[in-house]
């Protein structure tokens, strides 16, 4: 009779276990409700009535737009205790809620979809000048929000590598960090997303794979199976894995034309994978694309592109490449300058292995363009998670111009040949890149970041100049010139001014 009980019992709390378990993994994954740094932490309460943190607080300007972290129902939308707050129903127990807003934007009984601006922020509970709470609630119960935000990182349980930082108590984390760890040659999925990488400027394919992808790690290298992993085409998204073969010259045209393929390519990958989410790993001008792409959403919802949680961006000149300056301003500026980059785009046109310095790609790169200044002017939507990597001796794109504002920027060990492809070879970008995808903790800033933040804008200054050396240059030998031709001894004229300078 005992053993029948003990039977009985372990059956029923098997079958309670496995109704638990399914009924969390039931409950989607959630976006974060603002792109922000968390400044308060949720702290489980001793019990039921006792005192805790019952959410997360975001540190955000007020107005500061907020999010619909799923799709769901508007429950309740008004005031609460002299603050503004809406509760969404998940359905499956699941409910979040948006505290101290200063503004309401849905209803109660309202639909609303994941990414729906829902209200803004206001003033933080905590007596701060701004911020906002967010709560999450599963069978009426507060949890922490974190622990719905992505799949689990099973690396930061374990703490196989020691956390930085220090802890000041009522749920409240300080500069919490984790020096990243090399990867193994076969780690496991970061997470269950489609990954789709996307090349830069003068890029091709090569087989079936983006030239820069197919000599380097890529996706695979980060534990994406090859059936999660799709490759984007600047021409279009045609052929079995939705990537049709194109040219370096492909490269050269619009971006916002490029965007709208990669648009296209997320709907097809939604298609085929439903309720799979996004995840976009991108080098140098393939960042932009990425970039436009999503601010494209703000505008323009599309309920068929599936949600994008991550955005990595190798070497991606967010602050528009100096370089592209330049080739403006010799154009502009300078005969000769302006000669050669004809026959540069000659050259290219023909097949040559550089960009074409005349391709509206080129124009749209530099730092005063309309379209970065369109992209300074937006904020990546509906909860995307962005890093950006960049080299520290990159001189195509210096450290400084691949900062992007409001996400989290690293600066990767130098490569002295081909900085800037290297980085996609890089196994220390590799392992921040990885980290990032588990939703891990930040990891440590190092000593190549602060080497970074002082080489990168002195190598940003030279390129930006470099075209105006050239036509301070150019006109100086055109005086020389027109002076020899008219018999002025060019050498004593300089040894004059020397003289007199002493």
């Amino acid at each position: 009779m005992r053993t029948r009980s003990l039977l009985a019992s372990a059956l029923i709390a098997t079958l309670f276990g496995l109704a638990e378990h399914a009924h969390a993994t039931a409950a989607p994954w959630l976006a974060p409700p603002l792109d922000s740094a968390i400044s308060r932490y949720f702290q489980a309460p001793a019990s039921e009535w006792g005192s805790g943190h019952r959410g997360i607080d975001y540190a955000v300007m007020p107005g500061a737009q907020v999010r619909a972290a799923a799709p769901g129902i508007v429950t309740f939308a008004g005031p609460v205790a002299g603050a503004l707050a809406v509760t969404i129903d998940h359905t499956d127990g699941l409910e979040t809620t948006y505290s101290q807003l200063s503004e309401i934007l849905v209803s109660s009984g309202e639909g609303v979809g994941e990414g729906r601006f829902i209200g803004a922020a206001g003033r933080s509970h905590t007596g701060q000048s701004s911020g906002f709470h967010f709560g999450v609630k599963l069978d009426d119960r507060y949890v922490d929000p974190l622990a719905f935000m992505g799949p689990v990182d099973m690396g930061a349980a374990l703490h196989l590598a020691p956390l930085v930082g220090t802890h000041t108590g009522a749920g409240e984390r300080e500069e919490l960090c984790r020096p990243p760890a090399q990867l193994s040659e076969r780690p496991p999925p970061p997470n269950r997303n489609i990954a789709v990488a996307i090349a830069g400027l003068n890029s091709a394919t090569s087989s079936s794979t983006p030239d820069l992808y197919a000599r380097a790690f890529g996706p695979s290298a980060l534990g994406y199976g090859p059936d999660d992993i799709y490759f984007f085409s600047y021409r279009g998204a045609q052929g079995p894995r939705l990537h049709e073969r194109y040219e370096r010259s492909d490269t050269y045209g619009d971006i916002l034309v490029a965007a709208g393929r990669l648009r296209d390519l997320l709907i097809s990958i939604g298609r085929r994978h439903p309720g799979r989410r996004i995840d976009l790993l991108t080098h140098s001008q393939g960042g932009l694309v990425a970039r436009a792409m999503l601010e494209g959403m703000t505008r323009t919802w599309d309920s068929r592109i599936p949600p994008v949680d991550h955005l990595i961006t190798l070497a991606t000149p967010h602050r528009g490449a100096p370089l592209a300056e330049s080739i403006a301003d010799l154009r502009a500026q300078t005969e000769t300058g302006a000669r050669m980059l004809r026959r540069i785009s000659m050259w290219s046109e023909r097949g040559g292995p550089v960009p074409d310095p005349g391709g509206r790609a080129i124009t749209q790169l530099a730092p005063r363009s309309e379209l970065m200044r369109w992209l300074a002017a937006e904020d990546s939507s509906y909860g995307t998670r962005a890093l950006s990597l960049a080299g520290v001796t990159d001189v195509i794109v210096p450290s400084s111009s691949a900062m992007y504002r409001g996400e989290s920027n690293r600066i990767v060990s130098p490569s002295l040949l081909d900085a800037h492809d290297a980085i996609v070879r890089s196994r220390a970008a590799q392992a921040y890149a990885y980290a990032f995808l588990r939703n891990g903790p930040d990891s440590c800033t190092t000593a190549w970041d602060r080497f970074g933040a002082v080489a990168g804008p002195a190598v940003d200054f030279v390129e930006r100049h470099a075209g105006d050396v050239y036509g301070a240059f150019e006109r100086l030998g055109e005086t020389a010139r027109a002076m020899a031709r008219g018999g002025v001894n060019i050498v004593g004229v300089v040894m004059g001014w020397g003289w007199l300078g002493l």
